[in-house]
């Protein structure tokens, strides 16, 4: 049995009483895209499907039909499935509010928080837990359609990266702090 490299494709060779010898090319449950054996040319269909303006779900279907599958628990594509391996590679699909698209909503410094989950390489729902127990400065945008945008300059993105990769586990379930109390000094953002 040899594996190839650290991909999908494991090529197997079975030796018979008898003498005879049969090879075979197996593919093995993989963690991520980026080991599949077939990944670029993966990548590279769903970039033409995408410039094709077809939809999550036709694109789904016809990677389903050519042969290619997901790493992992799913063995077909679906439009979900598509959406995520999109976003963590920073590929925007859909059409976004005209709130969003004709003005510029941000100020400095500022982030969707989608766009800054996909910055730090993490889920958004992380993001939002962390706004609710202060460790995130965000505000609501009503005329974006109440989406939050966070404040991160060069500093902050430093301190949230520190923030996700620091070590959780009992005795410690939160990481020591690192933002200075802003009721005892100026705070250096503050929303209108």
């Amino acid at each position: 049995m040899t594996i190839e490299g650290n991909t999908d494709r494991v090529d197997v060779e079975l030796r018979w009483t008898g003498g005879f010898v049969s090879q075979h090319a197996l593919t093995r449950p993989v963690q991520t895209y980026e080991q599949l054996s077939n990944y670029d040319e993966l990548f590279s269909r769903i970039k033409t499907l995408l410039s094709e303006d077809r939809t999550l779900g036709a694109i789904a279907t016809q990677l389903n039909e050519d042969g290619f599958h997901p790493p992992k628990r799913s063995s077909t594509f679906s439009a979900g499935i598509l959406t995520r391996f999109l976003r963590d590679r920073g590929i925007r699909t859909g059409r976004l509010p005209k709130s969003v698209t004709h003005e510029n909503h941000l100020h400095a410094d500022e982030w969707w928080l989608s766009d800054l989950a996909a910055k730090i390489g993490m889920p958004i729902a992380t993001l939002h837990r962390w706004q609710r127990v202060g460790w995130l400065t965000s505000r609501k945008v009503s005329a974006a359609g109440k989406r939050w945008a966070s404040f991160a300059d060069s500093d902050e993105l430093s301190r949230l990266t520190h923030l996700r990769e620091s070590p959780r586990g009992w005795p410690n379930p939160y990481p020591p702090p690192t933002r200075v109390d802003n009721s005892q000094t100026e705070p250096k953002f503050r929303y209108p």
